[in-house]
This record gives C-alpha cells, sequence and structure tokens, in this order.
C-alpha cells in the first residue's frame, strides 16, 4: 500500500506556495503560508537556504527562490549578506 502525504500537508508545497505568493504580490495570502509553516515546519524556516540547495542544485535558482521568499516575508533580506567585523 503507498501511503502519500496529500500536498496540502507537506511543508515544501506550502514553501512554494508562499513563493508564488510572494512574487505575484499577494500579501494575504502568502502571509497565511507562512504562517502555516511556522506553526508546523519552523525548523525548514530557519534553515531555508540550506534546506533548498539540499533539493536544486543550482545556486542561481536557489538565489531566485530566496528572492520570492523574501517578497513573502520569509527569508530574512540579509541572510546572504556576509557579516561586518
Amino acid at each position: 500500500m503507498d501511503h502519500k502525504t496529500p500536498a496540502s500537508e507537506n511543508p515544501n508545497y506550502h514553501l512554494i506556495a508562499a513563493a508564488i505568493y510572494g512574487e505575484a504580490g499577494q500579501a494575504a495570502e502568502a502571509a497565511r503560508e507562512r504562517a502555516w509553516l511556522e506553526a508546523h515546519a519552523p525548523r525548514l524556516i530557519a534553515n531555508t537556504r540550506s534546506e533548498l540547495a539540499l533539493r536544486i542544485v543550482r545556486r542561481e535558482d536557489v538565489d531566485h527562490l530566496m528572492q520570492s521568499l523574501r517578497k513573502a516575508g520569509i527569508a530574512p533580506p540579509d541572510e546572504d549578506r556576509p557579516k561586518s567585523n
């Protein structure tokens, strides 16, 4: 018997939905997805870039998705900037 997780229960579904809503400027929908992720997948939120890099090979694709997630309010805007001393 095959046991698949329904898409609506999969954190990656919500992460991609948040990116799409963020890119489209649909703030309310992006906030709804962000809230679901914060409640159900806080580690994914805390480690977004490294989690994406495990699944997406090309750095430029990870960068593009991170930009969309920033628009959704998920990734910190300065996450990739070097820390100054």
